[in-house]
């Protein structure tokens, strides 16, 4: 490719380095040489977008080990350039509507340029610092219902470890008792005032570096319930308060011959991480113990001496950990815990597990069962048996690096491959896409790296989760002309580029070839043949991996998901001419796809080990698919390929060949194999306009027809067996499977759940809502001028707001600011000296339980709404599963409402049109 002189370039380096770029002069042949060095900006250059959207102070140690303090705009967005580097957590601090709110990021920073050919943007670090004076606090009882009903509370401030005496709770004092009730959704409010965290002096106030920990004790009346010591980190942001489940809290009935004994309140296990966050493993039934995670961590467990009230015995109090047999580990210690509030005595042993615990007391591999034995003030021990195994994972290989992960991978791209038996995958058309597919250079010649294993810790050393995923392509599902093998839609409109067409347009090669594809397509004649190539790539597994004792080795389990790959190729030859001034044309294509699909499902359970002799068992499926087809087109108009306006009649014929393959090596070695074949027609009229990579095609008119289709084999047999594997590997049977769904860019989506279930409001606990904020973190968005506003922030996800054909009246569905998924409404507001004012309800008094499928017509002057509403009452909480009957229910009290605006009186007229639709 030839270049002008005065052509410019831009280059984009993805890491530090050099590089030397060399032009050869076309008349001349002389060339040049420049040498590049590309320096990025990674760890320099830092976008930050902070909520609220208000100013916020940022701190933080650079490079150079200085402290630095700078401010974001008004609307919590700044750019920062940082020499040297930010090496230290940021701390945080803003004031928003007379509200303090402070926060800290530990890690996680992200920082450097994208792949700009890629179509990246910059990584921006968004963060939601926490209301300090503000504490929401969740109950939950052992069945994971919400808690509900009244409680003593006494609690505390602490700013950085030191008793806030001033500080007010609910504008109570701390030391005092305070009757609260816990509300229906088990959520209890604490309420301070920011200005009354100080420990020597009022007037000290806060800085972005101050640690505030909330600390409370709650009490049950008539003592049902065993008491809570309560612990809040009051600069921890709430969305991962909610994340982690550090503000929910079991509240657990007491046993009547358990009542006024001592009890473990508090048991956590501290793995060193830089937010000094403890993870909860009170109940926890697994294994504990040092590993990959962490080569130290530290069991901290803390007993409430509930019944004593001899608080001159505090220090007189014991706890030891005990194994199995009696031993008692090394690097324990105990501390009194009675804080200025406490009604009832604690103590908190704190375990260190490292290689000295280790040492001469449990071998790497091996676990042992745990006992804490607790001596009261009196003398009395109680030993309580732990639910959970200490073990000794030294010494044991990291999970990524045993082979039985890489051994899965290699397992797996085998799965790829399918015999189609007699149909062999010869063909010209097939093999051509597949050529194409199999010459993508993913960085190695094995499938194995087209997946990328995604493994993440638990709480268990001796278990992780791992994500399996892949996703390139261009092959999609949603092309009317049959191309792919889905033909259920009857118009298409493509308004992006391809994957091909951007890689054209970075190397500036776009336009050229899209030159040379009309060039083959003469105004008048047969045009010579113009080949468009597919290719798919996608999908996700999803496993678990466990560490097996009795083996001493890692083992893996699919636990769901699957993978397709395919290719394919399409030839088409246009015939422009003109009968007379009327332009007329004619198309002939043929093309084909091939694809295989691989799925995999894992079956337990206690039938399943009764059956196997297994814990589990692994079932595979791979399909190839092979599709076909041959079209013609004939009508008024023109085609060149890159541009086009036509409409005529077509006719199109496809094969779709699909052989199936289910392994289960748990019954036989050998795959059970079956066959489907189908041939399709279809004929109708249809327009068509294109430009470059815009296109839009409508099937006005069609008629579809079966000319053949059979199964062969055990093909229906194989089906049947693996829905039912289906509803097996999950123990809950879904009301929709769809297994996989092709999107428009060639991906391929899985479901993570099949469970459909009642939707949960929880995003308005999570942020706030405004009406005509400021914009996103975006491109010009530090224009205060050229910014583009968000109408609602924090909106109902299914507002499906409509507008008149003046743009004068926008109706939406809102969720009226509730939690209670029934309470929803439609809601109009008006353009007014080019604003819309925030909306209000089209309805003075609904009686629906839900309204959806807005739709709306008119103008300014008059208009007319329809929607869907609810007439009955699921009686079903948020997150709870919907059943078959909830389906029937909702879709028998279904009815249709329409709303009249009168533009002279500004008003609507709302009427059901319906009874028992």
């Amino acid at each position: 490719t030839s270049y002008r002189p005065s052509t410019e370039f831009i280059l984009t380096g993805l890491k530090d380095g050099t590089a030397r770029i060399k032009a050869t002069r076309a008349a001349t042949y002389s060339t040049k040489t420049v040498d590049v060095k590309d320096e990025t900006l990674k760890d320099n250059l830092y976008l930050f977008q902070m909520y609220p959207k208000a100013k916020t102070t940022l701190t933080y140690l650079n490079g150079n080990g200085e402290t630095c303090t700078v401010d974001t705009n008004s609307s919590g967005e700044l750019a920062l350039y940082e020499e040297s580097g930010i090496k230290s957590e940021i701390y945080m601090k803003s004031t928003s509507g007379g509200k303090e709110y402070m926060g800290t990021l530990y890690e996680g920073l992200v920082s450097s340029e994208k792949d700009y050919i890629k179509l990246e943007l910059y990584p921006l670090n968004s963060f939601q610092l926490t209301e300090i004076a503000t504490a929401e606090l969740y109950f939950k009882k052992t069945d994971g219902t919400p808690f509900s009903g009244s409680a003593i509370l006494r609690g505390g401030v602490y700013k950085n470890g030191i008793y806030c005496g001033e500080a007010k709770l609910n504008e109570k004092i701390g030391d005092g008792d305070q009757i609260i009730t816990i509300g229906t959704d088990g959520k209890f409010t604490v309420k301070m005032d920011a200005s009354q965290f100080w420990t020597y002096a009022s007037d000290e106030g806060l800085s972005t570096y101050d640690k505030l920990e909330l600390i409370c004790e709650l009490r049950y009346p008539g003592d049902v319930n065993y008491p809570n010591l309560l612990y809040v980190d009051l600069s921890y942001n709430q969305k991962d308060k909610v994340r982690h489940g550090d503000i929910t809290f079991n509240v657990d009935q007491v046993p009547v011959e358990d009542k006024n004994k001592p009890f473990i309140a508090v048991q956590k296990v501290d793995f060193g991480f830089d937010s000094g966050r403890l993870i909860n493993v009170r109940g926890f039934k697994g294994k504990i113990g040092p590993g990959q995670t962490s080569d130290k961590l530290t069991l901290q467990t803390t007993v409430l001496w509930w019944g004593e009230d001899d608080f001159s015995k505090k220090d007189n109090h014991n706890l030891t950990f005990k194994d199995q047999y009696g031993v008692t580990p090394r690097n324990q210690s105990n501390e009194t815990l009675v804080y200025p509030f406490s009604t009832i005595m604690g103590t908190r042993n704190t375990f260190i597990l490292d290689k000295s615990t280790f040492k001469g007391w449990v071998d790497p591999k091996l676990s042992r069962g745990m006992n804490l034995l607790m001596i009261d003030a009196k003398g009395d021990k109680y030993d309580k048996k732990m639910p959970f195994r200490i073990i000794n994972m030294f010494d044991v290989g990291k999970v990524e690096d045993d082979n039985s992960l890489f051994f899965l991978l290699e397992t797996m791209s085998d799965g790829f491959g399918a015999e189609a038996g007699s149909m062999g995958l010869g063909d010209a058309i097939v093999g051509d896409g597949l050529s194409f597919l199999s010459s993508l250079n993913t960085g190695d010649t094995s499938n194995k790296s087209l997946f990328n294993m995604v493994v993440s810790p638990t709480v268990d050393p001796t278990v992780f989760t791992a994500f399996i995923g892949l996703n390139a392509g261009n092959m999609a599902n949603d092309n009317v002309t049959g191309v792919y093998s889905e033909n259920n839609l009857d118009s298409d409109f493509d308004y992006t580029p391809s994957l091909f067409d951007v890689m054209d347009m970075q190397k500036g090669k776009y336009l050229d070839k899209q030159k040379k594809s009309n060039a083959k397509n003469p105004s008048k004649g047969l045009s010579k043949g113009n080949r468009n190539i597919s290719f798919t790539l996608g999908g996700y597994m999803e496993a678990e991996i466990v560490f097996n004792d009795d083996k001493g080795e890692w083992e893996i389990f699919i636990l769901n998901g699957g993978f397709n790959a395919g290719g394919g190729v399409s030839y088409d030859w246009n015939y422009n001419t003109f009968v007379g001034p009327v332009p007329v044309t004619a198309q002939f294509a043929v093309g084909g796809i091939a694809e295989v699909i691989f799925k995999a499902a894992v079956q337990r359970g206690e039938q399943i080990e009764l059956k196997y002799n297994e814990d589990s068992v692994n079932n595979y499926l791979t399909t190839l698919r092979i599709y076909a087809y041959i079209r013609a087109f004939a009508g008024l108009g023109f085609d060149y390929s890159v541009v086009a306006v036509k409409i005529g009649l077509f006719g199109q014929v496809s094969v779709d060949a699909q052989f199936a393959f289910l392994n289960q090596p748990h019954i036989s070695a050998t795959a059970v194999q079956g066959r489907r074949l189908d041939v399709r027609g279809e004929v109708g009229v249809e327009f068509v306009a294109k430009l470059l990579f815009v296109s839009y095609e409508k099937i006005l008119a069609s008629k579809k027809f079966d000319l053949y289709g059979n199964s062969y084999g055990k093909w229906d047999e194989i089906h049947k067996t693996w829905d039912s594997i289906k509803k097996g590997s999950s123990g809950k049977p879904g009301i929709l499977s769809y297994y996989s769904i092709m999107m428009p860019d060639g991906s391929t989506m899985y479901p993570v759940s099949e469970t459909a279930i009642i939707e949960d409001r929880d995003y308005l606990n999570e942020f706030d809502r405004l009406w005509a904020a400021p914009s996103r973190f975006g491109l010009y968005s530090l224009d205060p001028e050229s910014g583009v506003k968000e109408l609602e922030t924090n909106s109902y996800p299914y507002s499906n707001p409509v507008l008149t054909s003046d743009g004068k009246l926008l109706l939406y569905v809102s969720d009226a600011n509730s939690t209670d998924v029934e309470d929803t409404e439609i809601r109009w507001t008006k353009l007014e000296a080019g604003k819309y004012t925030n909306g209000e309800p089209v309805e003075d008094v609904s009686a629906s339980f839900g309204d959806s499928q807005l739709k709306l017509s008119g103008n300014e002057d008059f208009a007319a709404a329809v929607w869907v509403m609810q007439n009955q009452s699921l009686v079903k909480e948020a997150g709870e599963p919907i059943t078959n009957n909830d389906l029937s229910l909702m879709s028998n009290s279904t009815e249709i409402m329409v709303s009249v605006y009168n533009g002279a009186t500004d008003t609507w007229n709302t009427n059901r049109l319906t009874n028992n639709s």
